[in-house]
C-alpha cells in the first residue's frame, strides 16, 4: 500500500462512516488566551469583516475593523494576542488597511508575520488545522472550504462564531508535545517585539535579516514535520512513505571494545526515506505502539536489498543480543529545538560581524590543498 492509498482508504472510511476519519490523536493546535474570530464577510458587495470575541460581535468594513479591534484592548501585552481565521483572505484585508493606532498595527503586523509558520499560538487558520486533524469523506480539493467542515464538525452557525466552535474542536485534546517547544520560541520571539516596540524600533525584521527570519521559518517546519511523528496515527501512516520502518531485528558481530553492535533490520516493505549515515530512533513494537518500550538510537551504516526485502544494518549501543529476533520500528532522530536555536545564533553573529556571506563581498584570495580528484574535475579537457 502506498501513501496515497492509505489516505484514500481514510477518505473512504469517513465517507462510509458519516463522520471524518482521524488522522491524528493529539491535537495539532494550541490553545490561545482569549482569542478573537475574524472572518471575511462581504456585505453589499464590498468587503466586509466580522470580528467576535472579548464580549464583541461587530459586522464592519475594513476600515472600521481597526476601530473595533482598539476597543477590544488589541495590542501588547503578556501573551500575543490569537488571531482564528478561515483562510488568509481576513488577515490580508485587515493589513491593507492604514492603521493609526500603534497598538493595533503592531499586533496586525505581528499576526502577518507569524502566519507565515507552520503552526502558531498567535495566528491559527481553523480550517488547515481541521485538515491536519480530520479526514472528510470528499474530495481532497474541498478541504479548504470552511462550509465542508462546519457540515462534517456538526457545526450549526455563520460567521465568526463559526470559526470559535471549529476553534474548540480542532484544539480539543492533549496537544502535540513539540507545540508547547515551539510556543516557548514564539513566546521569546513576541517579548523581542514587545520590547523594540516600545524602544520605538521597527517590531518587523529589516531586509537585513531577512534571511534568518525565512530560516527561522525553515526550522520550524523541519521542527514541526519531526514533532509530528510523536502521534501514533501519524507513524502508522509513514509506514506507507517511507519515513517510518517496521522490521525484524538480527544481531551481528558485536564490538565489545566500544559497547558498540550491530545489528540488521529487515523490512518486507521496500518503501524507505532513511539513509546512510542517518540517525535513527527505535523501540520493540509497533509503528503506532509505545515509543518508550526498549527504546534505543542508531546509526544507519548502510541499505539494501535482498532477496526483495529492504535491509539496513544499523549500529547501535544500546540494543543487546537478547532483542533478536524481534519486530522494532525505527524513525529519524527527532529534530533539537535547542540546535536549531544554536545555528541561527551562529549565522546571526556572522551577519553583525560583517561576514563575507552576508555582505556580498567575495572571500579573499587563498590557496588551500585540495585532492588531485578535484583539480583534475575542474581542468580545461581539451588542455
Amino acid at each position: 500500500m502506498t501513501v496515497e492509498l492509505f489516505d484514500l482508504a481514510q477518505r473512504l472510511h469517513a465517507q462510509r462512516t458519516g463522520r471524518p476519519a482521524p488522522r491524528m490523536v493529539h491535537a495539532p493546535v494550541l490553545r490561545g488566551t482569549d482569542p478573537i474570530a475574524v472572518a471575511y464577510q462581504p456585505r453589499g458587495g464590498r468587503p466586509g469583516l466580522r470580528i467576535v470575541g472579548r464580549g464583541a460581535d461587530a459586522h464592519v468594513r475594513p476600515a472600521g475593523a481597526v476601530a473595533v479591534l482598539s476597543d477590544l484592548g488589541i495590542g501588547p501585552g503578556a501573551a500575543p494576542p490569537t488571531l482564528v481565521t478561515a483562510g488568509s483572505a481576513a488577515l490580508r484585508t485587515l493589513a491593507a488597511q492604514r492603521i493609526q493606532d500603534a497598538d493595533v498595527n503592531m499586533v496586525v503586523r505581528w499576526w502577518e508575520r507569524q502566519a507565515e509558520f507552520p503552526v502558531s499560538v498567535s495566528v491559527v487558520d481553523v480550517v488547515r488545522a481541521c485538515g491536519r486533524r480530520w479526514v472528510c469523506g470528499t474530495s481532497p480539493e474541498h478541504d479548504h472550504d470552511p462550509g465542508v467542515w462546519l457540515d462534517w464538525l456538526r457545526v450549526h452557525g455563520t460567521g465568526a462564531q463559526a470559526l470559535f466552535d471549529l476553534y474548540d474542536k480542532v484544539t480539543v485534546g492533549t496537544p502535540l508535545p513539540v507545540l508547547r517547544v515551539m510556543a516557548e520560541g514564539e513566546q521569546f520571539a513576541w517579548d523581542d517585539a514587545v520590547a523594540r516596540f516600545g524602544d520605538g524600533l521597527p517590531t518587523v525584521a529589516p531586509r537585513s535579516a531577512a534571511a534568518l527570519e525565512l530560516r527561522l521559518r525553515c526550522d520550524a517546519t523541519d521542527l514541526l514535520e519531526s514533532g509530528l511523528m510523536a502521534d501514533p496515527l501519524i507513524r502508522a501512516r509513514y509506514v506507507h512513505s517511507g519515513d517510518v520502518v517496521h522490521g525484524t531485528l538480527a544481531p551481528v558481530a558485536a564490538q565489545t571494545k566500544n559497547k558498540v553492535e550491530r545489528h540488521v533490520l529487515e523490512s518486507d516493505r521496500l518503501e524507505s526515506r532513511l539513509r546512510p549515515g542517518q540517525g535513527v530512533v527505535g523501540w520493540i513494537g509497533l509503528p503506532d505502539g509505545d515509543t518508550s518500550r526498549a527504546a534505543f538510537t542508531a546509526t544507519i551504516e548502510s541499505i539494501g536489498n535482498r532477496r526483495g526485502r529492504l535491509v539496513l544494518n544499523l549500529r547501535t549501543s544500546r540494543v543487546t543480543a537478547q532483542h533478536a529476533g524481534a519486530r522494532v520500528t525505527v524513525m529519524p532522530t527527532p529534530v533539537v529545538a535547542a540546535m536549531q536555536a544554536h545555528g541561527r545564533r551562529v549565522a546571526e553573529s556572522l551577519r553583525r560581524r560583517g561576514s563575507w556571506l552576508t555582505t556580498r563581498k567575495p572571500p579573499s584570495r587563498a590557496g588551500r590543498n585540495v585532492p588531485m580528484e578535484v583539480v583534475w574535475a575542474a581542468a580545461d579537457t581539451d588542455v
